[in-house]
């Protein structure tokens, strides 16, 4: 029966199985060692020197990983995890700039087990002194609108300057952040849109902001647009006595209507293009007043400035004196005391027929006190009446008021 189980090979099989695991058995019993491999052991970067004051700094670590290898007795191992292996590369603040190839070292949590693998065995590490800046925000625009029928002027962006902390030799070729926008019909209206900013080095390349760190990631481009408008021309003319419009004053606006430029957000709303005021009060004689065009309306080599021709005719003027002032929404809980003397100048301007009978008796001064808060002092216009339709004040009158502290 011997050399039968002999002669048969599947018989010699499960023997020859049975013996290696009986002799398997009896090694772990006799050498109970084993070797086991802890994958993705996170790497730590450790800055030596690091209270230098021109030190450098590691660039991009912390994603690092190893693998490590153990060997030791079973219920040793079977005591630690990846979460207890201590891995770190040691950086020298005092290095200078560069890349260089630095050990990862290990700490084991337990004595008994030794390190037989480890992979890598080391990184390549980039370190660099950290520096900030400050770079320009610019817009870079096309247009696919029709520049015949618009005017386009430079938009404004919001902020126009920025600031970069990064590596040292990253910053050094930092030039520029720009905002790219294509201004098309759908959002010509559009008072203010918000981009991405995007970093450009000395080359005019994108630059590589891996290691840039900024609070800024988008500015708000204004664009200037505006559309061509012919327009009547307006001038406010301000204190016009009565009677004088029809009989003894009068004036002309040159020219009458004019090309300007209107911002697309104004276009709809914009009938006319108001010159400015003109305080008939401020002028004694007939002449001409220039008007500069605002230069937001103004078109390269259009029309600069808007004349307004004034005419008196046979007006004629006279001063008197004023020797009292009557005072609106006096305070009734706090004293005020007038600083400016009497009497007061005043210049009147009228007819040649009402001026030869004007004696000043009924010229009154008015201030007007709503304006006044305790302790204050204030310079306040004198608001004139004449008491004669064909005779108006000339010129501005204004008074100092000293306002008291509140009574009680």
């Amino acid at each position: 029966m011997k050399d039968n189980i002999l002669d048969n090979p599947s018989a010699l099989k499960v023997i020859s199985l049975v013996l290696a695991i009986l002799l398997w058995f009896y090694m772990g019993i006799q050498n109970p060692e084993t070797e086991v491999t802890y994958r993705g052991v996170p790497v730590k970067t450790v800055m030596q020197n690091a209270q230098l004051e021109n030190g450098v700094s590691a660039i991009g670590t912390g994603s690092e990983s190893v693998d490590i290898t153990l060997r030791g007795n079973k219920s040793v191992l079977s005591r630690i995890s990846a979460d207890d292996i201590y891995a770190t590369i040691e950086v020298d603040a005092s290095l200078s700039p560069g890349v260089y190839y630095l050990p990862i070292n290990v700490t084991l949590p337990l004595e008994d087990a030794v390190i037989t693998g480890k992979y890598p065995a080391g990184y390549d590490v980039r370190v660099d002194r950290m520096t900030t800046t400050v770079i320009p925000v610019r817009a870079e625009i096309t247009y696919g609108i029709d520049t015949g029928t618009y005017i386009v002027d430079e938009a404004t962006v919001k902020p126009d300057t920025m600031e970069v902390r990064g590596p040292e030799a990253d910053i050094s070729i930092l030039k520029e952040a720009v905002v790219k926008l294509n201004v098309t019909e759908d959002n010509l209206m559009e008072e203010r849109i918000n981009l991405p900013v995007t970093l450009y080095d000395t080359t005019g390349a994108v630059a590589d902001a891996t290691y840039l760190e900024t609070t800024v990631r988008s500015a708000a481009v204004y664009p200037h647009i505006s559309v061509r408008r012919t327009l009547p021309v307006k001038v406010d003319v301000l204190n016009l006595p009565e009677g004088w419009m029809s009989s003894e004053f009068s004036y002309t606006v040159s020219p009458s209507t004019i090309e300007i430029k209107v911002p697309v957000l104004e276009s709809s709303s914009m009938s006319e293009y108001s010159a400015g005021e003109i305080d008939i009060k401020n002028y004694h004689s007939s002449g001409m007043v220039m008007l500069p065009i605002a230069s937001e309306y103004m078109q390269p080599g259009g029309v600069s400035e808007i004349a307004v021709s004034l005419k008196f005719g046979e007006l004629v003027t006279g001063d008197f004196e004023l020797d009292t002032l009557e005072y609106d929404n006096a305070p009734e809980d706090y004293p005020f005391e007038l600083l400016s003397a009497l009497p007061l100048e005043v210049t009147v301007r009228g007819t040649p027929e009402a001026m030869e009978t004007y004696d000043g008796s009924k010229l009154r001064g008015i201030v007007d006190l709503s304006s006044a808060v305790p302790g204050a002092t204030l310079d306040l216009p004198v608001r004139i009446v004449t008491g004669d339709q064909e005779v108006g004040a000339l010129g501005i009158v204004q008074v100092t008021v000293r306002i008291g502290e509140k009574n009680g």
